[in-house]
């Protein structure tokens, strides 16, 4: 997808969620950091380059989105949340499926998307964004209760046969190369192992950042362990 981005230099986090301090050429402004947690628990981020574009929403808060934080051997790890479903999407479709957008399948869960393919195959395809600046990740980072509820659904989905099911890791530091499954969440691995059995896919995608682009690029050199 196309993006105008706009270099900045990175200055701090603000204690209210999604806001930080940026430089623009000698400008200090407000941006908003379209993710929930705060970067520098899992990135290095204070002083660093950023690339950022400017909000489209006239009612937005600040004039500004950060995207991507520049790592010290140069290169790009996306911050931006929000872009996650929109690369995807665009990835599928232009792999020639249908792809729709947040469809409600039931009272408990809303996919991030539902693919129809070329055969007419109907998938839900729930994406996950993985930040760290380290080549290991443990997955789930959080308390996972939200991702276990969602592998329950997609227990008793499975068992219709109506629809597959693509569990989608997007790196976004594309240094990562295993994602361990945390051991100690013991229902998040009966229920992934459990998915996984009854043919949920499991795929990997990195970011691709250019001067005024970035997209999703799928890959098969990352592993998933549990």
């Amino acid at each position: 997808m196309k993006c105008k981005f706009i270099e900045a230099k990175f200055l701090r986090e603000l204690k209210g969620r999604f806001l930080c301090e940026i430089d623009i050429d000698g400008n200090i402004e407000l941006a908003h950091v379209p993710n929930s947690a705060k970067l520098s628990k899992y990135i290095e981020i204070e002083d660093k380059n950023v690339l950022v574009v400017k909000n489209e929403n006239p009612k937005a808060k600040t004039r500004y989105q950060l995207c991507a934080v520049e790592t010290d051997d140069n290169h790009w790890i996306m911050v931006n949340l929000n872009l996650l479903n929109k690369i995807i999407a665009e990835y599928y479709e232009d792999n020639g499926c249908n792809v729709q957008k947040e469809r409600i399948l039931s009272d408990t869960y809303k996919s991030d998307l539902l693919i129809k393919d070329k055969n007419g195959e109907q998938i839900v395809c729930e994406v996950k964004g993985i930040i760290a600046n380290t080549k290991d990740v443990i997955f789930p980072m959080y308390s996972g209760e939200r991702t276990v509820r969602q592998l329950e659904y997609f227990r008793r989905l499975l068992k219709t046969q109506r629809f597959s099911v693509k569990y989608v890791f997007v790196l976004l530091d594309n240094n990562i190369e295993v994602i361990y499954a945390d051991k100690l969440n013991k229902e998040f691995v009966k229920h992934m192992r459990y998915c996984i059995k009854k043919q949920m896919q499991i795929e990997f995608f990195e970011v691709e950042i250019q001067d005024d682009s970035i997209s999703a690029k799928k890959t098969v050199e990352k592993k998933f362990i549990i």
